[in-house]
């Protein structure tokens, strides 16, 4: 499926009665993170202060692509009723921080 910019979700996981959801991994660490905001992220990085698309809204959007691709599958849609047009599957999305625990992220919330 097509996706602008050339930009994709990192995983699309789909399993036949749960549903889909897609994934987005990110390698930062805690302390690397200057400030977020719903639409974007300061990031401390080697070349100085980067501002990034916060992850969360990014895989959103991804999730929404993914989403739209399937509903043209006439399978995969309602054919009648209150949900005519809709899916027929579940789906959602995620960030994995793969270097920030539970126990982080918690402490400093």
């Amino acid at each position: 499926m097509p996706c602008p910019f050339g930009r994709h979700p990192d995983f699309v996981v789909l399993h036949p009665q749960q549903g889909i959801v897609v994934l987005e991994v990110k390698d930062w660490k805690l302390g690397t993170i200057v400030n977020a905001t719903r639409s974007q992220v300061e990031l401390l990085t080697s070349q100085g202060t980067v501002t990034v698309d916060n992850p969360f809204e990014q895989v959103r959007g991804y999730m929404f692509n993914v989403v739209d691709a399937l509903k043209h599958e006439p399978l995969l849609v309602n054919e009648s009723g209150s949900f005519k047009g809709k899916p027929v599957f579940s789906f959602g999305y995620g960030v994995v921080f793969t270097n920030i625990t539970c126990k982080q992220f918690h402490f400093n919330a």
